[in-house]
């Protein structure tokens, strides 16, 4: 069985719990109005009942959190290393032994550690409280807004990518977006992931070594040697080759990878059957990965204009 992508299976959670609780995004509905209420409150809303005994304003600030944490890092959200869910009950995997586990529309223990985990790795604040208010609720329309100037671009890209071979072959020899690139790649066939990786392997030192953030060490020789049909193998495999492309702790190394890259990338192409399937799965990305978000980022933004905080 596939293992569903972190980043897909938190966008499910959040648009399944959107579509739920209609009442909540909507205006003038008695539900809307108390949420409005208790979240217009001045201090910290964990010190208030009129937030801690309103299930549904708890609901909503997770699910605002929650949006917002959704492309931390880009698309594939590298922020969050393991992700569980069972019924209403949430488990968030952050790496180096740190979990959080909330339940939606639940205030207890669990939520106001969530609170200070999410406003550090969301918004970088070190020294956050084991609690929100309405400067968080603004901290996290700016960024929804920013996710989504950045995919309105990579959607006007991977429109005109899907229908010009020459522009596709181009765009590997300039700077690529990050997260474009990494839908660029991700939508290459299986076997052609396994060559490219492989190809960059072999210009790479053979002792060379990546540490990530659960603290395990990996090599990258005997990692981009070993092919895979998995989709979720294959996502971190192009993930850790990105870290490289974009490392700035590793000149040579980055130097190495966007030197290489593009003439086993731009060959490729002239493979037509490589190109169909690589403009198919774009078009089919560009739907889940790109609109989706767009569609559910656009709703928060809403949200949280007519909450008017």
């Amino acid at each position: 069985m596939l293992a569903i992508p972190n980043c897909i299976s938190i966008l499910e959670i959040i648009a399944t719990n959107s579509q739920k609780n209609e009442e909540l995004f909507t205006p003038k509905t008695p539900r809307f109005n108390e949420v409005k209420k208790a979240l217009s409150i001045n201090g910290y809303y964990t010190n208030d009942p009129v937030f801690t005994q309103n299930p549904d304003a708890i609901l909503i600030t997770q699910l605002i959190a929650l949006t917002t944490l959704s492309m931390v890092g880009g698309v594939t959200m590298p922020v969050v290393k393991q992700l569980s869910i069972q019924e209403s009950t949430i488990k968030i995997n952050w790496g180096n032994r740190v979990t959080d586990t909330i339940t939606l529309g639940q205030f207890d223990d669990h939520y106001t550690q969530f609170c200070r985990s999410i406003q550090q790795k969301i918004i970088g604040d070190n020294t956050a409280q084991r609690s929100l208010h309405k400067a968080f609720i603004k901290d996290c329309d700016r960024i929804i807004i920013n996710y989504t100037d950045i995919l309105t671009k990579i959607e006007a890209s991977l429109t005109t990518l899907s229908k010009s071979k020459p522009d596709l072959k181009q765009l590997f020899s300039k700077e690529i977006n990050p997260d474009l690139f990494f839908i660029l790649l991700s939508s290459l066939p299986d076997n052609e992931i396994n060559a490219f990786l492989l190809y960059i392997q072999s210009f790479l030192p053979d002792d060379l070594e990546l540490k990530q953030s659960d603290g395990h060490t990996v090599n990258i020789g005997t990692l981009f040697q070993s092919p895979s049909s998995d989709i979720q193998y294959l996502i971190t495999k192009i993930q850790i080759y990105l870290s490289l492309y974009y490392s700035e702790q590793l000149p040579i190394i980055r130097h190495i990878t966007q030197s290489k890259s593009p003439f086993f990338l731009t060959k490729m192409l002239d493979n037509q059957v490589t190109f169909t399937t690589l403009t198919q799965n774009l078009s089919k990305l560009n739907e889940l990965q790109v609109k989706s978000r767009l569609n559910l980022y656009k709703l928060y933004t809403l949200l949280i204009q007519k909450l008017d905080l």
